[in-house]
Order: structure tokens, then C-alpha cells, then sequence
């Protein structure tokens, strides 16, 4: 440790060191920090990580990944279950015609009672179905004037229906495939042959379909008694933007706004919002009772980790105050698992509580600004870390949001977000839309498909969640 409280990074040569001033020194240690972190000792993802690098898991340990690809030895069995019989489109029965030892003749033996079963499954040939409506029109032999006969009610406006517009809304949101990428899976596949500017047009009527449906879940979401809440980034037009993302028991909602304030929070959530939510330590959602907030433990003991690459006083401070962490989430994971009970985990949590709060009152003053920030901020927010011990069915961590979010981060990823706000109104309701059915065990197409149908036919569009207030 030098003179002004900085401990030389393993990276940086002890000649560069000791030839550097006090502020060269800071920006050395500042550099060498930014290059060391990845997902175990900060909020960036797991894919952002360098090749090479170990996994690391809600723990805070490393993750064990020296396994053989493919089914574990001892695995259970999975195969497919066979269709009823009277449900399959075709039956054929297969009799051999003579005995494979003899040769005797077997057409008079009698059908096997319980003959082996096998079936293969297949896809038909796919072109679209084309309905052709003749319109006549026909001069009123009184008034001479024209009229012309009017399709059927129900027939879509343009040239495409309902299940045109479902695949088309489902390859974007499902398959996270770009509008290019659509058009030559509908040529190749079904025969279908649209522009990019179709597929754009047909993906607007989805989402304006869904949109009850997405109304639906964000009542949902803003009335649950639990809701866990990340926020990723996102561009529209080239302008940085937020994807935001919170998760209730039976819906998940997606909101895309231009910034990461408490005004972007408290639209996701709702204003009165009463239930309690869990987050990261960011200060957008600040606004929300300490006692209706958990902190996020798997993120703290990637700061703690922060902590012990920078070495010296703070590295031992985040020694300490990571044990503590990884030893609150195995006491969480027994609990959750039935190991133990209720009362016992309840006295571990007390012992832990006395721990690290003395660990983060020694932070305080171990000559590091950024880890007194922090130990400073969480004794501040002291009841944030410890809401799951009283509050029924909250989780320590906020790995259910996490997860929600990463299909949108793939989307990203291929796409580089999306170019106006139309296309972020439709990532948003059909990120959503397929996030909450798979909650409920519901299949996504056939929701989606009623709720264009609806549309079309100026119908109520179908409910997607039979509880919703």
C-alpha cells in the first residue's frame, strides 16, 4: 500500500507504478478496476463476460462446468408419449405375411391383440389458402344507382388474414427474427411472398390486437402483492433508450421509455403501487417504501467481490461481508428446498444480520471512497436486505426478472433495437404477450391467432388471464 492509500494493480509494473504521480496512480487504479469487471463483481451480464472466464452462480462461487455434454449419467428417461390411437390422422396396419424361420404363410393367423406401437410425426405441405371474393356491382334499375355486394363480416379488411398476421407477429416476437428474416421464412416455408414494408404493417395490427391483452397484464402486474423489476438498455432510432421489465406471479410486463428515471419506474409499476418489489441497489426505485423492497443478495455479492479485487482494507471487508452473503443464500435455498425450517433459518438470518452489519460498519473507514459508498448506502438501507425474512413470498434475489429479460436482450443483440416508436409499442406488448402466457401454460399462437380473429371481427378480444382485477 502507498503513501496516499492506493495498492498497486497486479496488471500495472512496479516501474510504471513508481514513476507515476498521485493522480496517475488513481486513473491506474480506476482503468485497472474497469478491466477486471464482468458478472461475478458487477451488474453486467454473464454474456458479456471474456471467453475463458469463470461462470459464476447466485452464490458468488464458481460454477462447476467440467461435466460431459449431454445427459447426465443416472438422468431420468424422457420419451415422447404416444398419441391416442383415435386421434392420429392415419392408421396402418403392418401384418407379415410369413414366418421368418419357415416361411409358413401367416394369412389366416389371427391380428395380434396388443401390436407394437409406433408413430411418426410430420408436417404437411404449407401454401397459404387463397379465398377470392367477386364484388359485384349492380345498377338499381329505379335510381340507376351502383351498389356493390360487401364481403362477409369477419373477412379481414386487406389481403391477409388472421393466421397470416399471427405468424408474422410470432416470427418477430418468438423467433426474434428481423423483418428481412420474416419475409424469406414466409416465401421459403408457406409459398408466401411480402415485402418488408407488409410485414411491418401486419406486425402493427398484432400489436394493436394484443393490446387489451397487454392492458390486461399490466393491471396485473401494478396490483400483485410481488413484483420483481430490472431495466436493461434499448435504442429506438439510434437514441439510447430502457427496456423495463417487472415480474408478478402471473404476468411479466414490458415497458420501452427514453430514460432510466423514477418517472420510467413508477409508470412500469404504477404510482400506487403497494406490494413490495424486489430490485437492484439503483436509485429509480427509490420512491418505494424501504419496507416494501428487497434488494437484489445476488447482486450484492457481486459488489462484495468488487470489494475483494480491490485488495488491501476494502478486499477484506468484501471477504468478510461475501461470506456472509453466500451463507445467507445456502440458509435461503435449505429453506426453499424443506431441508430446514422456518424458526431455524429465522436464527441464522438474526446471526447473519449482526454480522455484517458490524462487517459494513468497519467499511466505513477502510480508506477505499467506493466501498465506504457503498457499506454507507446499504446501512442506510438497511431494511431493504432483510424484507424477504418478514414479508411472505419474497425472494433474496432477483433472478426472476433477470430471466425474464434475456430473450429481450437477445432481440437486441440481433436486431440493435427497433427504429421508431411503433416498433418498440410491439416489441414491448408481444415480449409480453408471450412471456405471460408461458406463465400460465398457455400456448401463445392460439392466443394470439383469437385475439386477430376478435380484432377483425370487431369482437371482445379474449381474456388472458382469468384472475386479473
Amino acid at each position: 500500500m502507498s503513501r496516499e492509500g492506493l495498492q498497486r494493480p497486479a496488471l500495472v509494473p512496479q516501474e510504471a507504478w513508481d514513476d507515476a504521480g498521485i493522480e496517475a496512480r488513481k486513473c491506474l487504479v480506476e482503468l485497472a478496476r474497469r478491466l477486471g469487471m464482468d458478472s461475478s463483481n458487477s451488474s453486467m451480464p454473464p454474456a458479456s463476460d471474456r471467453p475463458g472466464s469463470e461462470t459464476v452462480s447466485e452464490s458468488g462461487k464458481a460454477a462447476k462446468t467440467k461435466r460431459a455434454s449431454g445427459g447426465q449419467k443416472g438422468h431420468p428417461r424422457h420419451e415422447r408419449t404416444l398419441v391416442p390411437t383415435d386421434e392420429c390422422d392415419d392408421v396402418i396396419t403392418v401384418r407379415p405375411t410369413v414366418c421368418d424361420g419357415c416361411g409358413t404363410s401367416l394369412d389366416d393367423v389371427p391380428d395380434d391383440p396388443s401390436p407394437q406401437r409406433s408413430q411418426v410425426f410430420d408436417l404437411p405441405e404449407m401454401k397459404p389458402v387463397v379465398i377470392e371474393y367477386q364484388q359485384h356491382r349492380l345498377q338499381c334499375p329505379c335510381c340507376q344507382q351502383v351498389t356493390m355486394g360487401k364481403r362477409p363480416s369477419g373477412v379481414p379488411p386487406g389481403q391477409f388474414g388472421p393466421g397470416v398476421v399471427s405468424t408474422v407477429t410470432m416470427l418477430g416476437g418468438l423467433c426474434r427474427l428481423s423483418q428481412r428474416l420474416s419475409v424469406a421464412v414466409l416465401e421459403n416455408l408457406f409459398g408466401l411472398k411480402l415485402s418488408t414494408g407488409v410485414v411491418s404493417k401486419l406486425q402493427k395490427i398484432g400489436q394493436q390486437s394484443l393490446q387489451p391483452a397487454f392492458e390486461e397484464i399490466a393491471q396485473e402486474v401494478r396490483h400483485s402483492d410481488v413484483a420483481h423489476a430490472d431495466e436493461t438498455s434499448w435504442r429506438q432510432a439510434n437514441e439510447k433508450g430502457w427496456l423495463w421489465t417487472a415480474v408478478s406471479k402471473l404476468a411479466t410486463l414490458f415497458l420501452i421509455r427514453d430514460s432510466r428515471s423514477s418517472a420510467a419506474a413508477r409508470e412500469l409499476l404504477g404510482e400506487d403501487f403497494a406490494g413490495t418489489v424486489i430490485t437492484d441497489r439503483y436509485g429509480s426505485y427509490n420512491w418505494i417504501d424501504d419496507a416494501r423492497r428487497q434488494f437484489c443478495w445476488a447482486h450484492l455479492l457481486r459488489d462484495f467481490q468488487a470489494m475483494i479485487d480491490i485488495g488491501g482494507e476494502a478486499g477484506e471487508v468484501g471477504t468478510r461481508a461475501k461470506s456472509a452473503g453466500q451463507r445467507l443464500i445456502h440458509k435461503w435455498k435449505q429453506l426453499r428446498s424443506g431441508q430446514i425450517q422456518r424458526t431455524t433459518v429465522d436464527r441464522h438470518f438474526r446471526s447473519l444480520e449482526r454480522e455484517l452489519f458490524s462487517v459494513l460498519q468497519d467499511g466505513l473507514s477502510c480508506n477505499h471512497a467506493k466501498t465506504e459508498g457503498v457499506c454507507c448506502e446499504l446501512i442506510k438501507k438497511w431494511e431493504c436486505l432483510w424484507t424477504f425474512t418478514k414479508v411472505a413470498g419474497v425472494e433474496p434475489t432477483n433472478n426472476t426478472a433477470e430471466r425474464a429479460v434475456r430473450p429481450a436482450v437477445i432481440w437486441r443483440k440481433l436486431s440493435q433495437g427497433t427504429q421508431s416508436a411503433s416498433g418498440s409499442r410491439y416489441v414491448e406488448t408481444i415480449l409480453s404477450v408471450l412471456a405471460t402466457c408461458k406463465q400460465n401454460g398457455l400456448n401463445a399462437f392460439n392466443f394470439i391467432r383469437s385475439s386477430i380473429q376478435a380484432h377483425f371481427q370487431n369482437q371482445p378480444t379474449p381474456k388472458l388471464l382469468s384472475t386479473s382485477p
